[in-house]
């Protein structure tokens, strides 16, 4: 689905977060408080560019390692129901723990804040529920809620948290510490896994968040742009479905998101787009004051 370009400035943010291309969108609230705790945190002069990207499509010819294959099985399970295990590999480095409401206490290596839960060592910020405006016939209100975090190595640096949008979607935010892989070969190892996951018929644009912040010299600067892509995964129960994945690194961490969503769904797409950009930030700010040291995995 195409998305026209939005300037999402701080001195207007909160107007251009309920305007048209939010119509049909995330709760104003929700959405707009998101994307002002972005802004707060890189201070006065930060920006926030909606755009289109299938970039992450591009990326090399990586073949997927044992933990992006658990990370996508993780994935294509929450949705489909599927499990997919790469020679007892995946199955072995995947640690799942249950979220069972807001009164859940936070797992090992994570840290309870109030409405989200936080990892220690990333900085991954998970929120327990986000709310969505009313848009069905029916007049239900929607609820993005954190169901389970799970770990896919032994020391807690390659982690995920999943969210359920009524059975009709899904969202996972990932922070994994790979100092020494490239971005790229990332990319494209995920794009192998999904391949291996769901039908993919063809590759899509997908929104993102381009971030632009002040240096302490008062010049502008962008975050790199993330690698994003979605793809057409047939029909779901009759209905035009979408999987998507964006990917950025900083500091050694790699952040992703990964969602799949009825491809008429544009609220869940902004959704996990302003999640990615979010953690985006959440993650480098962490360890541009606290670095994560480079180290065997125990």
């Amino acid at each position: 689905m195409a998305f026209k370009r939005n300037i999402l400035a701080a001195g207007a943010l909160a107007g251009a977060l309920t305007s048209a291309a939010f119509a049909a969108g995330l709760h104003a609230g929700d959405a707009a408080g998101a994307c002002q705790e972005i802004l707060k945190r890189l201070g006065g002069g930060a920006r926030i560019d909606l755009v289109s990207s299938s970039s992450a499509a591009a990326a090399g010819g990586a073949a997927p390692t044992d933990a992006h294959l658990a990370q996508e099985g993780k994935a294509a399970g929450l949705f489909t129901g599927r499990d997919f295990l790469a020679g007892g590999g995946a199955e072995a480095r995947l640690f799942d723990i249950r979220i069972a409401g807001a009164a859940t206490p936070a797992p090992d290596g994570w840290r309870d804040a109030g409405k989200k839960i936080v990892h220690r060592e990333s900085g991954l910020e998970c929120a327990k529920s986000v709310a969505f405006k009313a848009q069905s016939a029916d007049g239900r209100n929607r609820a993005m809620t954190l169901t389970s975090v799970s770990q896919y190595d032994q020391r807690g640096r390659d982690v995920s948290c999943a969210y359920s949008i009524d059975g009709e979607a899904s969202i996972m935010l990932y922070a994994s510490f790979y100092p020494d892989m490239k971005i790229e070969d990332h990319a494209s190892g995920a794009v192998a896994a999904i391949s291996q996951n769901f039908n993919v018929k063809r590759t899509l644009s997908v929104t993102v968040v381009e971030i632009t912040h002040k240096n302490e010299d008062g010049t502008s600067v962008r975050y790199p742009a993330p690698l994003a892509a979605g793809f057409d995964i047939g029909e779901i129960n009759g209905v035009p479905y979408k999987t998507a994945v964006w990917l950025a690194e900083t500091h050694g961490w790699h952040v992703k998101t990964r969602a799949t969503y009825a491809r008429g769904d544009i609220q869940t797409e902004i959704a996990a787009a302003i999640l990615f950009g979010a953690n985006y930030v959440n993650i480098d700010m962490k360890n541009r004051a606290d670095p994560t040291a480079a180290g065997a995995e125990a």
